[in-house]
Parts: structure tokens; C-alpha cells; sequence
């Protein structure tokens, strides 16, 4: 009876919120989209209530750990779990994010994203992603944040998967920082997660996900790790070099998000 209950309120608030979030942004965003920097700006504080009213909606305590935020703008490059992580990661970073076009059709994850100020990329699409890629260094030359997942998909976690490097030669070409961030999903109490806790959290392979969302609302919640490395600085090298770079330190982030025995 207390899960249900728990599950309900929950629902009804991230409804609450997300109909607030939506309208903020579609009432703002028509008034600022004439100055882009300016709204890329305004739209920072709004989002990060939003998202971050959201990831505590779900349960998901936040610990922070490692370098300072530096200052904008810069690329930020995580390991990626789930849509958990749009949330957890939109709360502590002023940031938009880059994602496959796909996910805009997602149910919930592409309205979601969208809300997020996400950059979409066709993959598929080459004519399309010299556009897309011209796009990403005007924001990021105008001074924002926007934060990418070099995996290119979502796994079971918390270990590295192999990278991509469309994102290294993002930042190459844009000559902006790297800042590599790990995150790690624990119990409430800070526990390792167990092979059978771990799907709680992370949202990977052909798992639906209204099953997923369902099962999270019912559940106590848990603690989302983050762990912040140095910026890389440019100038960069050759893409590769840089992903082997920034992959052995995000290796090394996720060793250090593990808990302390």
C-alpha cells in the first residue's frame, strides 16, 4: 500500500512539474530565440529546477565528487546508463545535451530531451550532420556547456563500453575543453548495486520504457555518484589519441566512483 502511494504522489508531481517545465520554456523560448546566446543563458536556471525537481521526484539522491565546474563553455563527456542520466547531470552542470535524433520520438525520454535544449544528430545522415555539427560550435563558441556520451548508446554499466569519436572531433574543431564525468548508480544507502538491483537504474537494450519508469516510481530510490575529472584543454590532438585520452580517464573516474569498503 506505502509503494503504491509513493509511486502515485510521485507520478502526479513529475506531472506537475514537467507541465510547468514544458510551459516555462514554450512561453520563453519564442520571446529569447532572436538573441541566441541570451536564450541559451535564461534557459539554464529553468531547466536545472526542472530537471533536477525531477531527478528528486524519482528518488535519486545526488552526490558530487572531484575537480570543480570549470567555466563555460566546454564539452562535457560521460558514461551513459540510462535517461537517469539527462537528469542527474542536468542538475549539476548548466548544460544542454547532444543525442541521436532518434530519441526525439521516444516516448517521454525525447519530450524529456527536447525540454533539455538537446542537439539531435542523423548519424545516417551526412548532408544533415555538417549542418548539425556547424550548429554545435555555435553554441558551444557562444559560450555554453553541452554535455555528449561518446558510447553512443546506453549499457548496463557502471564499466566503459567502447567510444565513438564524433565527439572528439566536436571539440577538436571547436577548440573548447573536454570535461570527463563519471556516474555511478548506488543504493539509497551508498551500497554497491547488484547485477539483479542494477536494471532499477539503468535502461539499456530493447527494455521498454514505460516498464522501466513504472518499476522506478514503485521502488525506495537510490544515490546517483558523480564524479568530475580535469578538463582536457585544447589544443587537441588527432581525434583518436584524444578518445584514448579521455576514455582512460573516465575508466579511472568510475574506479574512483566505486564505494569504500
Amino acid at each position: 500500500m506505502l509503494r503504491s502511494l509513493r509511486a502515485a504522489a510521485r507520478l502526479v508531481g513529475i506531472l506537475i512539474v514537467g507541465v510547468a517545465g514544458f510551459t516555462t520554456v514554450l512561453v520563453l523560448s519564442p520571446l529569447m530565440r532572436p538573441c541566441p546566446r541570451l536564450h541559451e543563458r535564461l534557459l539554464i536556471p529553468p531547466r536545472r529546477l526542472f530537471l533536477r525537481s525531477q531527478r528528486r521526484l524519482f528518488g535519486l539522491r545526488i552526490e558530487v565528487l572531484g575537480e570543480p565546474i570549470p567555466p563555460r563553455p566546454f564539452l562535457a563527456l560521460a558514461n551513459h546508463q540510462s535517461y537517469l542520466d539527462i537528469l542527474v547531470l542536468g542538475g549539476v552542470l548548466p548544460t544542454a545535451f547532444i543525442s541521436k535524433a532518434e530519441v526525439a520520438r521516444w516516448p517521454f525520454v525525447g519530450w524529456l530531451a527536447t525540454l533539455a535544449s538537446t542537439a539531435y544528430v542523423h548519424r545516417q545522415a551526412p548532408k544533415k550532420r555538417i549542418a548539425e555539427m556547424r550548429s554545435l560550435h555555435g553554441r558551444l563558441k557562444i559560450g555554453n556547456c553541452i554535455t555528449g556520451f561518446p558510447e553512443g548508446t546506453t549499457g548496463s554499466g557502471p564499466e566503459l563500453m567502447h567510444l565513438r569519436t564524433g565527439l572528439f572531433e566536436v571539440a577538436r574543431e571547436a577548440e573548447v575543453p573536454l570535461l570527463p564525468i563519471a556516474i555511478r548508480y548506488l543504493t539509497r544507502d551508498g551500497r554497491e548495486l547488484t547485477p539483479e538491483e542494477r536494471p532499477t537504474f539503468a535502461w539499456w537494450g530493447a527494455a521498454p520504457m514505460g516498464a522501466h519508469v513504472k518499476k522506478l516510481l514503485f521502488e525506495r530510490g537510490g544515490l546517483a555518484r558523480v564524479v568530475i575529472g580535469k578538463p582536457v584543454l585544447p589544443p587537441h590532438p588527432q581525434r583518436r589519441e584524444l578518445m584514448h585520452t579521455v576514455g582512460e580517464e573516465l575508466r579511472e573516474l568510475l574506479e574512483a566512483s566505486r564505494p569504500k569498503r
